[in-house]
């Protein structure tokens, strides 16, 4: 990108330069400084582009895929010195506290599932493009063409289209799921499984872990704290 942008410095003084050789009209040199604009402004397109459509296509890559499996043997399973009716409740309240739409829930077999699980708006921008600086380094791209302003104003306008319906856009419409397997170990303990679903930045699954266990802990305190306490559920 330096280089590129070197050679369209050059390209301008070189014409400027000439103007006086030439005896070019200001007119007749605007356009021609215009054109070598737009050039670089689409080719500058077609490398955001580039990005766009292979991340929306396949954002995960094998090294995300290791670092989540592993992700999940270190913080995806917890174990409750609670009653497995108390736990199940508290998962359910803590669910709607988080915002997050229920999907399916079975108390027999212990199984809940959600959708729409989203970080705050600042961690979830700065996590978005974190995962999209990742992704393009281990897709052999170069991220910087995302930050790279355009030179005309006609590619600026397809810019912010491109960039409103591009990656951030679907990336974030997608339905980031959740499930919880509760296991009864005994009568007061519980195991409960979490795992997360269409979330492929490994940094962004830590984050979920930690804002959905620390949810699920506030509840269980505030649950078992109650009038003095809560009666045993099964």
């Amino acid at each position: 990108m330096k280089k590129a942008n070197a050679i369209v410095n050059k390209a301008i003084c070189i014409l400027f330069a000439a103007v006086a050789t030439l005896g070019l009209t200001g007119c007749e040199v605007y356009e021609i400084v215009h054109t070598v604009q737009l050039q670089s402004d689409q080719k500058l397109i077609q490398q955001r582009q580039k990005i766009t459509q292979g991340f929306n296509k396949s954002p995960d890559t094998d090294a995300w895929h290791e670092q989540r499996q592993q992700l999940a043997k270190t913080m995806g399973d917890r174990i409750f010195d609670k009653d497995f009716g108390r736990v199940f409740d508290s998962l359910v309240v803590t669910l709607g506290n988080l915002e997050l739409t229920v999907k399916s829930m079975e108390r027999t077999s212990g199984f809940i599932s959600a959708s729409g699980i989203t970080l705050p708006p600042t961690e979830s921008s700065q996590m978005y493009r974190e995962a999209v600086n990742e992704w393009c380094k281990q897709n052999g791209y170069d991220p910087s063409v995302l930050d790279k302003q355009f030179k005309t104003s006609e590619m600026r306008n397809v810019g912010e289209i491109i960039d409103a319906g591009g990656m951030k856009g679907k990336y974030e419409k997608m339905q980031h799921g959740l499930t919880f397997q509760l296991i009864k170990m005994t009568d007061t303990q519980t195991k409960v499984k979490l795992r997360f679903s269409d979330v492929y930045y490994p940094a962004e699954v830590e984050a979920y872990y930690k804002l959905v266990w620390s949810g699920v802990d506030k509840q269980i305190f505030v649950d078992q704290n109650i009038e003095g306490g809560v009666e045993k559920r099964n």
